[in-house]
């Protein structure tokens, strides 16, 4: 049965542009993580990306670290509930997805991400592990300290019959190639969020379907590549901004009233509310969003190659101690861009590194020195209105 639903959206010179734009970042991050891989920065951006999607929805962990592929944290216990989410995030973004887009695959999406971020058996029973939801639900976000337009997802019985909608545009879309990735990753996340299938996380699962269809239409390889809940989170309020957006159109087509246990309730004459959906605005802002974080995941990975190259460098140079290790990593995560610091902590630095340890490490960090002038260029270029293809590549192939 073919699908008459399309989503709509106008196709505007904006969105044009960022798509273009895309296109030949994709191809220069293909390229450039395929020439630097390295497991340990790789995951690190993964990292990111999971973190950055928890602190999305207010849960946010430091201290974080990884060996061998597996998370630990200092500070605080194993069974955080906030480090376990996290930890259930990063896991799900590393998984290599076989899996056709259906209803089932989306519960085995919410057990793997939701389980074991429970308090309590009641706090299991609330968030419905491995159902979808057969209650109603009533969605607030918040902006600093105030609280956006609520939104009123489907009723409970109409959930199933969207799903099924869902799954099948989608699945007819990756098989027939009749939506551009970019943009059908971006309405399966919007239209997953506005049915709201699952009690809790459909903020997180969504920004994860994302992801997925990227990585199913081969427009990337790994989340390192992408670690677009990372960029969403230097700018909360403005995604915020967009579901509220997003919410009051919606809400527009809604009746609210009163179950009979006086549960705020919407009643949608046409239960298809994905029909009254512009896309447009929310296209724009995620293809903006994707645009950044292309270029911003390469910048990261870059500097943070430089580090880990120069920190090896230092460490076969000189002995450290674990103080001493702490005082270069920090210099490089800070300050590795500009050698003007170098005069202000020498006192510092002398406190703990003779005069020989101290000229030797300045040489080794020096001597990188010229790589981080062009990571500095690649990470300006998000803030330009165009791309010029040749520039870019020219400045990949010197880093």
């Amino acid at each position: 049965m073919t699908n008459n639903w399309k989503p709509i959206y106008t196709k505007t010179e904006t969105i044009q542009k960022l798509l273009h734009d895309i296109s030949i970042l994709e191809k220069i991050s293909r390229e450039y993580f395929s020439k630097h891989k390295n497991k340990q920065l790789d995951n690190q951006l993964i990292l990111l990306e999971a973190q950055g999607s928890a602190d999305i929805e207010w849960y946010s962990v430091k201290n974080i670290m990884i060996q061998n592929d597996k998370l630990s944290v200092h500070g605080i216990s194993s069974q955080n509930t906030s480090f376990v989410a996290i930890n259930n995030l990063f896991k799900a973004y590393k998984k290599k997805f076989q899996d056709t887009f259906s209803n089932d695959f989306l519960i085995s999406l919410q057990k793997q991400v939701t389980n074991k971020t429970w308090k309590s058996p009641q706090e299991k029973d609330e968030i419905q592990f491995g159902n979808i939801r057969n209650k109603d639900v009533f969605v607030v976000e918040q902006i600093k300290y105030r609280m956006i337009e609520s939104f009123i997802p489907p009723h409970f019985t109409d959930v199933k019959n969207l799903l099924d909608k869902l799954t099948q545009y989608v699945n007819e879309s990756l098989e027939n190639g009749t939506e551009n990735p970019y943009i059908l990753a971006i309405i399966v996340k919007v239209f997953f969020v506005i049915i709201h299938p699952f009690m809790d996380w459909n903020g997180r699962i969504s920004r994860l379907l994302y992801l997925y269809i990227l990585k199913q239409l081969w427009c990337i390889k790994s989340v390192s590549q992408l670690p677009i809940s990372h960029t969403i989170n230097t700018n909360r309020n403005k995604y915020y901004a967009q579901l509220e957006y997003n919410a009051k159109n919606i809400m527009k087509h809604a009746r609210v009233t009163r179950d009979i246990n006086g549960w705020w309730i919407a009643i949608y004459d046409d239960v298809s509310i994905y029909k009254t959906v512009d896309y447009t605005n929310i296209i724009e802002y995620f293809l903006t969003i994707t645009k950044e974080t292309y270029l911003n995941a390469i910048y990261m990975h870059s500097h943070m190659k430089i580090e880990f190259d120069v920190l090896n460098d230092i460490k076969k140079a000189v002995t450290l101690s674990d103080k001493q290790k702490k005082i270069i990593t920090n210099i490089l995560e800070s300050q590795l861009h500009d050698f003007s610091w170098w005069k202000n902590i020498q006192k510092k630095i002398g406190k703990c590194f003779n005069e020989n340890e101290s000229n030797t490490i300045k040489q080794i960090i020096q001597s990188h020195s010229e790589k981080t002038n062009c990571i500095t260029n690649i990470a300006q270029l998000s803030e330009l209105d165009g791309i010029n293809k040749e520039d870019i590549i020219q400045l990949f192939q010197n880093t």
